[in-house]
C-alpha cells in the first residue's frame, strides 16, 4: 500500500495540553499519511477514562466505522472495549502511547476508580503491538506496578503477561520544538519562573514556602508564575499572590503562545516541584528557551537533568524538599549576581528534529506486520 493512502486513526480520549502538542506533531510531521482523529476534551477525568469507547461508539461511529491500517491511542483509552465495540477494528494493529499511567499519582488524590482505570490500561497494553512511553520512569513504574496489582488479586494472580508487555515496550519522547535564545544582555535580578498546571500534583505550595525563604535570607529576584488553571486550584495562589506582589512580572495563564513563549526567554531559572511528572514538558521547553531548570531528584528529570541542576528530593516530607530546592536555588542566584555563566543542559535529544525519523520508523515498522 502506497504511503499516501495509509490511513491511521488517533485516539485521544482525554486530550490535556501535551497530549494535544503530541497529537499536532503527528499530523503537522507526517503528512504522507492520512490521520483521521477522534479526541475528547480533558474534563471528568474519572468518566473520561471509563465511558470513552461508550462516547466514542454514540458520536464517533462514522469514523470509526471506517477502514485503517494502524491505530494510535493514547492510554486514556480502554483499545480492548473500543475494538469490541467496533468489530472491524479488530484486527488492525493498534499502538498505544502513554503520556502518563495510573499507577503513581499522590495517594491524597486517589480514588476508588483508579484500579479501575489501571487494569483497563494493562488491558489496552495486552491488545497493542506496540507499547510507547515518554520517559523511562513511565515505562518502569507501568510496568513493575502493573504486574504488583495483578498480584494482588484474589486468585488466578500467577498472570504472566508483563514479560510480553516489556518485550514490545519503549521510550519515545513527546517531542519538542526549540524556542532558542540569547542569554548576553543579563538582567540585574534573576527572574524566576514556575510554569505547571495550578493543581495538587504540581506541589505550588512547595515553590511558594521556598521562595518566601530564599527572599528572607535577603535575595533578590523577579517571578513568573505562569500555566494551566482550572475551576479548582489550590489556596496557596491567592495567598501568595499577594505576599509577592512586588516581584511579580507575569501571573495566571498566558493565551498568547508567542507571549509565552517571550516569557520563558526572559527567565533565568525554571523551577519544578512537582510530585507527579513523566516527561516535564514545560521544563524541557523552558530550558530551550535558555532558563536554567532547578528540578527535584525524583521522577522523569532524574533521566533528563545532570546533578548540577537536580536539588535533593523528599517527596513525602515537604519541610526537607522545601529547604532542598531553597538552598539549591540560593547558590544559582549567588553564581548570577556574580556573573559566573550557568549553562543550561543539552536536552537537543528531545528535538522534533532528532525524533521524527524515530516515530517514522516505528509506525512503518508497525503498519508493514
Amino acid at each position: 500500500m502506497s504511503e499516501n493512502h495509509t490511513k491511521i486513526l488517533l485516539l485521544s480520549a482525554y486530550e490535556a495540553k501535551s497530549h494535544k502538542c503530541w497529537r499536532k506533531f503527528l499530523e503537522e510531521n507526517f503528512t504522507r499519511y492520512k490521520f483521521t482523529s477522534v479526541v475528547l476534551p480533558p474534563r471528568f477525568f474519572s468518566w473520561r477514562i471509563h465511558g470513552n469507547p461508550l462516547i466514542f461508539s454514540e458520536y464517533e461511529t462514522e469514523k470509526l466505522t471506517e477502514n485503517y491500517d494502524l491505530i494510535i491511542a493514547t492510554s486514556m483509552c480502554d483499545v480492548a472495549t473500543i475494538k469490541g465495540f467496533f468489530p472491524n477494528l479488530a484486527g488492525i494493529p493498534v499502538i498505544v502511547y502513554f503520556h502518563e499511567n495510573q499507577f503513581t499519582y499522590p495517594e491524597t488524590e486517589r480514588v476508588k476508580s483508579y484500579q479501575d482505570a489501571q487494569i483497563k490500561s494493562i488491558n489496552s497494553a495486552v491488545v497493542a503491538e506496540k507499547l510507547l512511553f515518554n520517559s523511562f520512569y513511565n515505562m518502569q513504574t507501568f510496568l513493575e506496578e502493573g504486574e504488583k496489582l495483578l498480584k494482588k488479586m484474589p486468585d488466578f494472580n500467577k498472570i504472566k503477561i508483563f514479560e510480553k508487555l516489556a518485550a514490545k515496550s519503549e521510550v519515545l519522547p513527546v517531542p519538542i520544538y526549540p524556542l532558542g535564545f540569547d542569554r548576553k544582555t543579563a538582567k540585574k535580578i534573576p527572574v524566576i519562573l514556575w510554569n505547571h498546571r495550578w493543581e495538587y500534583d504540581k506541589a505550588p505550595e512547595r515553590f511558594f514556602h521556598a521562595m518566601d525563604k530564599i527572599r528572607n535570607k535577603g535575595y533578590l529576584f523577579k517571578l513568573n508564575v505562569v500555566g494551566q488553571q482550572f475551576r479548582r486550584q489550590p489556596e496557596c495562589f491567592d495567598k501568595y499572590k499577594n505576599i509577592f506582589r512586588d516581584e511579580i512580572l507575569h501571573w495566571g495563564y498566558i493565551k498568547d503562545i508567542d507571549k509565552y513563549h517571550e516569557i520563558l526567554r526572559n527567565s533565568d531559572f525554571v523551577v519544578s516541584t512537582s510530585l507527579h511528572e513523566f516527561q516535564g514538558l514545560a521544563v524541557l521547553e523552558a530550558v530551550s528557551a535558555g532558563a536554567v531548570p532547578v528540578v527535584p531528584d525524583r521522577m522523569a528529570y532524574r533521566e533528563i537533568f545532570q546533578n548540577i541542576y537536580k536539588y535533593a528530593s523528599h517527596k513525602n516530607e515537604p519541610e526537607k524538599d522545601i529547604n532542598a530546592l531553597a538552598e539549591n536555588l540560593a547558590i544559582f542566584i549567588e553564581k548570577y549576581n556574580k556573573g559566573e555563566y550557568i549553562p543550561t543542559p543539552d536536552i537537543s535529544g528531545f528535538y522534533v528534529s532528532n525524533l521524527t525519523s524515530r516515530y517514522e520508523k516505528i509506525f512503518a515498522q508497525i503498519i508493514a506486520r
